[in-house]
């Protein structure tokens, strides 16, 4: 906008500087119309008294000379131009001024946008971390020789198996409800799901009485290995 305003009043500017060099119109050589108003006789009436006078500070019809030789139409051509000059150098400068404006508030939104982008990515490394975390400490105690910590690990798989499905948005009241609400073919490892599943289920019923080898916990283990890496729980 304000490159549309400094255009325009240097066009005025640049118009009035070389007015004095047109052909102005003889306003005696237009002979008035008494049948319609003559529009352009009237004009160059109005021209005549804003330009400097050619004759030595004599207007419109002789009667407007000033001493200084400078008539009354030199004078306002004069403030017409002083004036129209410095409303120029103004646009000029409010334009540079918010051209500079505009380059910081870019900068700034540029520095901004960095430090978001860094910042998101800093987050999704921590949740990584986290979930990587998880895992392994599900791994560790399925690699246990205590036979605790392979009922440990299965639990614990389970659980996280249930918190990746409840944020998915499957329905149930427990994680055997979601899986047998989850419509066909929206979880290719179901199977494997609803098999580790329900060994989980066998040492939450028997508990110490649950006979659980190292080999069947890593099979358990390696069965829920399947669904995380589906569910983008693993990488």
């Amino acid at each position: 906008m304000f490159a549309f305003v400094a255009i325009f009043l240097a066009a005025i500017l640049a118009l009035s500087f070389t007015a004095g060099k047109w052909s102005q119109p003889d306003a005696a050589s237009i002979t008035p119309r008494s049948d319609f108003l003559n529009l352009e006789y009237f004009f160059a009436k109005i021209f005549q008294i804003f330009q400097p006078s050619g004759n030595g500070g004599v207007g419109v019809n002789g009667g407007m000379g000033l001493d200084g030789g400078i008539s009354l139409g030199q004078e306002v051509y004069s403030w017409y131009v002083t004036i129209l000059s410095i409303l120029a150098f103004a646009a000029i400068a409010v334009i540079i001024y918010s051209f500079i404006r505009l380059l910081e508030i870019r900068h700034r939104e540029d520095k901004h946008l960095d430090q978001e982008i860094k910042e998101v990515m800093l987050a999704g490394d921590k949740k990584e971390e986290k979930k990587n975390s998880r895992w392994d400490k599900i791994a560790e105690h399925a690699n246990s020789m205590n036979p605790s910590d392979w009922r440990v690990a299965i639990i614990e798989a389970d659980a996280v198996l249930d918190e990746l499905l409840i944020k998915a948005g499957f329905i149930g009241s427990d994680l055997g409800e979601r899986l047998k609400n989850m419509p066909a073919g929206t979880l290719r490892a179901v199977n494997s799901a609803w098999e580790a599943h329900k060994i989980r289920n066998q040492i939450a019923h028997g508990g110490l009485d649950f006979n659980l080898s190292h080999r069947e916990t890593k099979r358990v283990i390696g069965l829920y290995e399947e669904v995380f890496r589906e569910l983008n729980f693993l990488s």
